[in-house]
């Protein structure tokens, strides 16, 4: 097994870090990314209490829904500001960021027209010819 000198896993086509059953983080680099995803999950929860959680649920209360403190998460939180921006300032690029959100992203269609090139023939004129002719 091969690695660069980073001493990432050089194979083939898969070269970098790519996990295998040999290349595997360590005990200390998996509990510093758990503590990690903890932190980031409690600042998510601290940014939707209080008067945050208060405005989230009259913004819910506009377009008909009803939650439960705990069933307001992070995303609920961004996709209800969205909301809000595109119905009370008509923000089209919070409409459609919301729409996105809710519907998915619409396909985009492509439309192509292949057309028929014939190659064009050349002739290769040597010079020795030209002067014996003439």
């Amino acid at each position: 097994m091969a690695r660069d000198k980073k001493g990432r896993i050089i194979d083939g086509k898969n070269e970098g870090n790519t996990f295998t059953s040999e290349n595997q983080p360590t005990s200390e680099a998996k509990s510093k990314g758990k503590l990690r995803k903890r932190y980031l999950k409690d600042l998510a929860t601290a940014l939707i209490t209080g008067d945050r959680l208060e405005k989230l649920k009259g913004t819910a209360k506009k377009v008909g829904l009803d939650f439960t403190d705990k069933e307001y998460t992070l995303d609920i939180a961004m996709t209800l500001k969205q909301i809000e921006k595109a119905l009370d300032d008509g923000d089209t690029k919070a409409f459609n960021a919301a729409m996105d959100r809710l519907l998915g992203k619409p396909n985009q269609t492509v439309e192509t027209t292949i057309t028929e090139v014939k190659p064009t023939k050349y002739e290769i004129v040597n010079d020795k010819d030209t002067k014996a002719s003439s």
